[in-house]
């Protein structure tokens, strides 16, 4: 005998327990939003529920929303989100789901789905976004007390925040804990040598853009100030001819109360490390100093100080070497010249040396030159006249003179002795009457006979 399977043609129930389900934007795993349809044949027969559209079509869609039944009742479907690229792209959506047995007609309900926005966090206090904290600026990173101030927020949605900070001058010695908010010392306060540091604190959670800046002015009581030089920078002129070993420069220090100071000196230039040093607060002079050495004539040095703690800024001097005139020398102070009688023109054979670079000299006649004489000015030639009378062999004259430069600096005095000499200009002549003298050719006279 056989059977066979009837149907009373009565479609199962759809129910949807939840119209309208609640996504977070912030969700980026596979998660179930609840048991949300019954689908119950009465019948017994073996039923399926699914989505079949979703509105709008952009978007994640049915991609990331999927009804899966549960593990505890064949008759009730869970809606599950998958995260994907797309989402979210839509407020809300909406839902068809349909329930079948595979035998009587097709039952259909719509249900929604809103995306609830992620909302970033707020810095309390929100308004304004600044406070002011006074801190002990002798704490260190060892002290329990070290921390500074601690940066507040709220994120309606519970969500993490992380804060990221800048300071302002930038220093290494405030930090902020990345998961807190709390500002803290890095470092021995000590070495932070300002009186305040303004804190900007940025803060984010992993869904929304950063907010900020919060700032906060941190005031460090009883600071160490940094120190300061009060005589630089300048300009300092400095004579040529300045021995080794000289102060040229006393630097002068402000800093409170303290005077244990350390000094840096430093130049980018080899001359100027040559020519310079610290000893103590006196810059002091290396080398003499030459103004003909060009590349001695200037030179550029940077100076910090530290009294332990805080290093000053960076301050310049700027040395230039003064051209000091100095008279020219003599190589010679006495000659011995020799000449003819006449016109005359010798040089003086004296060589002037001058360590001023402009070498624009004057020669000058001094008493007790003899009145034959007299010195070309700008050659130092001895110059003159000089007839020797007859039968004078030679005489000697005397010439006298120095040298003057631009700068009216006299050399030491010059003493030619000058020598003339007869220029053998006159024929010779006898200064006897002479008769001629008669010889024999018959005579012998032996050789070296005086004849006459």
């Amino acid at each position: 005998m056989s059977t066979q399977a009837t149907d009373d043609g009565v479609p199962p129930v759809l129910t949807i327990k939840i119209p309208d389900v609640q996504l977070a934007e912030k969700e980026d795993a596979r998660k179930s939003l609840g048991s949300v349809v019954s689908c119950v044949d009465a019948d017994g027969d073996p039923i399926r529920a699914y989505i079949s559209s979703i509105l709008p079509t952009s978007g994640c869609g049915l991609h990331c929303l999927q009804l899966e039944p549960t593990n505890n009742n064949p008759s009730d479907f869970k809606l599950m989100f998958q995260p994907t690229s797309g989402f979210p792209t839509a407020p809300s959506y909406t839902l068809t789901i349909e329930c079948t047995d595979d035998l009587e007609a097709v039952v259909q309900k719509t249900m929604g789905v809103t995306i609830e926005s992620n909302s970033p966090p707020t810095f309390k206090p929100s308004s304004p976004p600044y406070a002011s904290e006074k801190t002990n600026g002798q704490k260190t990173s060892h002290d329990t007390n070290y921390k500074l101030y601690k940066v507040q927020t709220d994120d309606p949605d519970d969500d993490a925040v992380v804060y990221t900070m800048s300071t302002n001058p930038r220093t290494p010695y405030i930090e902020i804990e990345y998961a807190t908010g709390q500002i803290r010392a890095a470092q021995d306060l000590r070495l932070l040598c300002e009186q305040q540091v303004v804190a900007s604190v940025s803060a984010r959670d992993p869904y929304n853009p950063i907010i900020g800046p919060f700032t906060v002015d941190i005031n460090i009581d009883k600071n160490n100030v940094r120190p300061k030089i009060t005589n630089l920078d300048t300009t300092l002129k400095v004579d040529e001819n300045t021995a080794a070993g000289k102060t040229i420069l006393a630097v002068q220090v402000e800093d409170g109360k303290l005077e244990d100071f350390t000094y840096n000196q430093i130049s980018l230039s080899s001359e100027g490390m040559e020519s310079y040093y610290m000893k103590s607060n006196n810059l002091k002079t290396r080398v003499a100093l030459n103004y003909e050495r060009e590349k001695q004539r200037f030179a550029k040095l940077y100076f910090t100080v530290n009294d332990g703690y805080c290093k000053s800024d960076l301050y310049t001097l700027d040395v230039e070497i003064v051209d000091v005139p100095e008279p020219p020398v003599l190589t010679h102070e006495e000659m011995f010249i020799e000449v003819y009688e006449g016109e005359i023109n010798t040089p003086s054979n004296v060589f002037v040396l001058d360590e001023d670079l402009d070498k624009d000299f004057t020669f000058s006649e001094l008493g007790g030159t003899d009145d034959e004489f007299d010195i070309d000015p700008v050659t130092g030639n001895i110059i003159g006249s000089v007839t020797l009378k007859k039968n004078t062999k030679y005489k000697d004259f005397t010439v006298k003179m120095e040298v003057t430069d631009k700068h009216g600096l006299s050399s030491s005095k010059y003493t030619a002795k000058v020598r003339v000499y007869d220029a053998n200009t006159n024929r010779p002549y006898f200064n006897h009457q002479t008769q001629p003298l008669r010889l024999s050719a018959l005579d012998c006279t032996p050789p070296g006979a005086q004849l006459g």
